[in-house]
C-alpha cells in the first residue's frame, strides 16, 4: 500500500518498509489486509502498517 500511496503522491509517514518501526501505522476503516513481510509486532485492532500491508479486498484508510 505504501508503494501505491507514493505513486499517487499521497503524503505518508514511514521509515522501515518492513513493519518494524510502526511509523506508518494508519487507521483501517474498512476492508482486510495481509502482510508481506509479517511485522515483528502487529498493530492494534483497526490499524494497519501500510509499509508492508497488501489489500485482500477493497480498503478504506484514514490518511
Amino acid at each position: 500500500m505504501l508503494e501505491l500511496a507514493d505513486a499517487c503522491d499521497v503524503p505518508t509517514r514511514w521509515s522501515c518498509r518492513t513493519g518494524v518501526c510502526h511509523t506508518c501505522v494508519t487507521p483501517l476503516l474498512s476492508g482486510t489486509i495481509t502482510y508481506s513481510p509479517d511485522p515483528l509486532e502487529p498493530p492494534a485492532d483497526g490499524e494497519v502498517l501500510i509499509c508492508c500491508a497488501r489489500p485482500d479486498t477493497d480498503i478504506v484508510l484514514d490518511m
